[in-house]
């Protein structure tokens, strides 16, 4: 039989034994949230609710959520491409 891989911030949380509840008033953010995001649910949430629960157990996103590095990835790509836009605008001054 095989067993189901636990999400990392279902391990931390037991591990630090601390409830839904607990984490949910830690982080405001509602349980049925960090439930989705324990169940692997959770991949699409925003950055701000990853960070928020990666906060709340002093980890780093990018370990917890594995998806986190492609976010991140996406939007410093974003900003690279802005900077690019505005930086000829800002010559001109």
């Amino acid at each position: 039989m095989k067993r189901k891989k636990i999400h990392p911030l279902r391990a931390l949380r037991l591990a630090a034994g601390l409830t839904l509840q607990d984490v949910s008033r830690k982080t405001g953010i509602p349980e049925s949230t960090i439930t989705a995001v324990e169940n692997g649910r959770g991949r699409s949430f925003n950055i701000g609710i990853k960070n928020k629960l990666a906060d709340a157990f002093r980890a780093d996103p990018r370990e917890l959520f594995p998806e986190f590095k492609k976010q991140i990835a996406a939007v410093e790509g974003r900003t690279v491409r802005i900077q690019e836009f505005i930086a000829p605008a800002e010559r001109k001054k």
